[in-house]
């Protein structure tokens, strides 16, 4: 390939030369960023998780007639550890 075709080819494929490594740093610093958020938002969803799942451990036989789930379902949802939806 002559110089000229692979600047065509580069241009073409959205390479801009030396910018890999800038577009991998950015990449990365998006990603640095946005991690404490995600583990907030995933520590928050299995302390709800498990929340949900001890309360539901409580419900009398009555009440889980009234939302539809049975003791057995129950027994399976509460089986389950925090981090499984």
């Amino acid at each position: 390939m002559t110089k000229n075709s692979m600047n065509i080819y580069n241009s073409a494929m959205g390479y801009a030369g030396g910018n890999a490594a800038m577009e991998i740093a950015a990449l990365l610093s998006v990603f640095v960023l946005r991690l404490p958020e995600t583990l907030f938002r995933t520590l928050a969803a299995w302390q709800k998780r498990s929340q949900d799942r001890a309360h539901l451990k409580t419900l009398d036989t009555h009440l889980l007639n009234d939302i539809g789930v049975s003791h057995d379902e129950v027994a399976l949802e509460i089986s389950k550890p925090f981090w499984r939806s």
